[in-house]
């Protein structure tokens, strides 16, 4: 969101349990963190397009600092139209212009999926330079449970929340006929998912927000 809307999120934030927050701002977009914890830095780790993977380091008492990334990988793109030819398409199995119209859809989503590629190349390079201290990795990956950026992320040695402790389907995209969950939140295996879901009563953007409670046991 805009700077004068961080503005207002940080004064709604005081009087909780959680008062930090820390905002990069890409220009063609801001991700930010807000944590019980001082956030200390944030760095973005890559970007394609308008979109970007940024880093944000958390002061922890007696440890390390916490590194958690919070990621928007490569978009589909996909116009409002497209879209709804997408919706109809998977309703009845035609669409209007339906091969010309499922190529530039193919192509579309194929030079997405290299993008997104090329992003989780770069963050897992990040990730595997601070073995351990990256705690979370977290965001809307624009890509479903089934995607090789999710596998990927998670077989560096990631516990995904959803799938440990979650339930269904769970839509996190609520738009049009896509019904998937495309924002996914994977721990470092220190913290144990004991639930997981989407709240589908908040619709304050095109995703529902997906939330997620973890135990640490003591080593």
């Amino acid at each position: 969101g805009s700077l004068e809307q961080n503005k207002e999120l940080v004064a709604r934030l005081k009087g909780t349990g959680t008062t930090h927050y820390k905002c990069y701002n890409a220009g063609s977009e801001c991700l930010g963190l807000i944590s019980k914890f001082p956030v200390t830095d944030a760095q973005l780790i890559c970007r394609s397009g308008g979109n970007i993977v940024v880093a944000f380091w958390l002061k922890v008492p007696n440890e390390r600092p916490w590194i958690v990334v919070n990621c928007h990988l490569r978009s589909n793109a996909l116009t409002f139209d497209e879209r709804g030819q997408f919706s109809q398409w998977t309703k009845t199995g035609q669409s209007s212009d339906s091969s010309a119209w499922q190529r530039r859809l193919y192509n579309k989503i194929k030079l997405a999926a290299a993008a997104r590629a090329d992003m989780v190349d770069t963050l897992s390079r990040f990730v595997d330079a601070r073995r351990g201290q990256v705690k979370f990795i977290c965001g809307d990956f624009n890509d479903t449970p089934i995607s090789s950026a999710r596998r990927r992320l998670v077989e560096l040695g990631f516990r995904d929340a959803f799938r440990a402790a979650g339930n269904g389907i769970s839509r996190t995209f609520n738009r049009d006929a896509m019904y998937v969950r495309i924002d996914h939140l994977l721990a470092n295996p220190t913290f144990v998912p004991v639930e997981a879901h989407v709240d589908n009563g908040v619709d304050l953007s095109d995703h529902y927000p997906l939330i997620a409670t973890f135990r640490r046991p003591q080593p």
